[in-house]
């Protein structure tokens, strides 16, 4: 297992998130690597990087060699500065979570998660949303992202530690079927609960 450290986001730190973000993108992928790893589909700059940073903490990972995992935390303040999130947004305030109007709750959006490949598989995943617990269970509700549905990896990943899909819909534009999943911050998982 490699070494890393959970944290927050420092101004320094914005370049090698990017670098990280960069090696995952879909279009920078072979196709066996998208199907088999996951992908990240949106790529943001350091402009709203720094926009989300100054809102909230971004949760990372990192070694001395930088940015090795990522969990972007985005207030609906910031989606909104981003034109393709606008419809989205538009759409999550029409759902609902835990029996109530997600309009009339008070959360976040997931804004993208990464990994670096040699990372994962070593719990990494579950220690960025266990930041993600620690840092924004007291002032938020929930959290809530989309996930293509052929980012199977990530779905599978997201449903394991407890995300639960509100809302499947198609998006002509790309083609693609698309989840609205969210995340209770009292959600435990059943392997960590004592038998």
């Amino acid at each position: 297992m490699k070494p890393y450290t959970i944290g927050h986001l420092e101004p320094s730190e914005v370049d090698s998130l990017l670098d990280l973000q960069k090696e995952n993108l879909k279009a920078n992928l072979d196709s066996e690597t998208v199907e088999s790893q996951g992908y990240v589909s949106f790529r943001y700059d350091p402009i709203i990087i720094e926009r989300m940073r100054a809102d909230e903490p971004q949760i990372i990972a990192r070694t001395h060699e930088g940015i090795v995992g990522y969990v972007l935390t985005a207030t609906i303040g910031a989606m909104r500065t981003i034109e393709a999130a606008i419809p989205m947004l538009d759409m999550i305030e029409t759902l609902q979570f835990k029996g109530k109007p997600c309009s009339e709750q008070n959360y976040y959006i997931i804004g993208q998660v990464c990994v670096k490949a040699d990372f994962r598989g070593q719990g990494m995943f579950e220690a960025l949303y266990e930041g993600h617990r620690q840092n924004f269970a007291d002032s938020y509700d929930f959290c809530v992202t989309e996930i293509a549905v052929d980012n199977r990896r990530s779905l599978a990943a997201h449903h394991r530690i407890g995300f639960e899909t509100i809302h499947v819909f198609f998006d002509a534009f790309n083609g693609k079927e698309w989840h609205v999943v969210a995340w209770d911050f009292n959600f435990k998982n059943k392997k960590d609960t004592p038998q």
